[in-house]
């Protein structure tokens, strides 16, 4: 078994492996667009992705994305460990833990990227991550509210009736929300592009760099939208979303929602309008799902 860095002449085999690893149900020429998209067309370089030939055929892989970021206006550089897979057939035998340490050894020997990132699964690669010596820095939540109670039910229990049922009062989940939505009138929501969002820049953190190119990238591979929450023509909060799919049921992900320095509003009645938004525009959706740190 040989393990290389790959390039785009084996896009094929890298779709092929990462589409078979997860038993994907679209087709897999839309898993080979996205791939491109995401992994060779970044405006900041090609993904570096790592992979294990056995025999002549490509078995295993992991790819890591460039990102860049900012401290007091010095650029830095760092790549995020994303896609990755084992064939079926090879699967149980080590190879995706050897593709990433000969990837780390080769990102520290050979690259300008200062560090690897990730957001691994909990469940299959977060204990691999752990037993491989990489460090926790944050945990997540992810944080669910209901839009939809029957879509909501149906998505959790599935067929069994009698707990779809009990689970349709979940919709009092949003009382607090409704309520804080209907006392403050004349609040909008509007469609934005991304390149008009409001971020949140801190010189003192370390942030990514949304710049243009890189943002108008991110937003047509990951299929983003973007809202301004607004009272007239000032702009209070802005958001990025896009639709997902939990066991055949649509969800919105809630992807950044930041309100915009010195406006009146609390961040919960700007967040009250936002839901009250996708309840009125995806009312089939059964859920809205999102990820925070425990300060935010």
């Amino acid at each position: 078994m040989e393990i290389v860095r790959l390039d785009s002449t084996s896009i094929d085999a890298q779709v092929r492996v990462y589409h078979a690893a997860f038993n994907k149900k679209n087709p897999i020429e839309d898993t080979k667009e996205l791939w491109i998209k995401k992994h060779y067309e970044n405006p900041i370089e090609n993904s570096l992705i790592f992979g294990a030939w056995d025999d002549g055929e490509l078995v295993g892989l992991n790819a890591y994305l460039p990102s860049r970021y900012l401290l007091n206006s010095k650029e830095i550089y760092v790549l995020q460990s994303c896609e990755s897979g084992v064939l079926p057939t090879h699967q149980g035998k080590g190879i995706w833990g050897k593709v990433v340490k000969y990837a780390i050894d080769y990102i520290e020997k050979n690259t300008k990227y200062v560090g690897v990132i990730g957001f691994p699964n909990y469940r299959n690669s977060y204990p691999g991550f752990k037993k491989m010596g990489w460090k926790t820095l944050y945990e997540m939540n992810n944080l669910i509210l209901v839009n939809n109670s029957k879509a909501f039910a149906k998505s959790i229990f599935g067929e069994r009736k009698l707990l779809r049922g009990l689970a349709t009062i979940s919709i009092a989940q949003r009382f607090n929300v409704s309520l804080k939505s209907i006392w403050h009138q004349g609040i909008t929501v509007n469609a934005c592009q991304i390149n008009d969002v409001n971020w949140v820049n801190d010189p003192k953190r370390i942030m990514i760099d949304h710049f243009d190119e890189w943002c108008k990238w991110k937003a047509d591979y990951k299929h983003l939208s973007c809202l301004a929450v607004c009272k007239g023509d000032e702009v209070l909060a802005n958001c990025i979303y896009g639709i997902d799919y939990f066991e055949g049921n649509e969800v919105i992900r809630l992807d950044y929602f930041s309100t915009v320095a010195e406006n009146k509003f609390s961040s919960k009645v700007l967040i009250s309008k936002l839901m009250a938004y996708f309840k009125k525009t995806y009312p089939q959706a059964a859920f809205v799902r999102t990820w925070t740190m425990n300060d935010t």
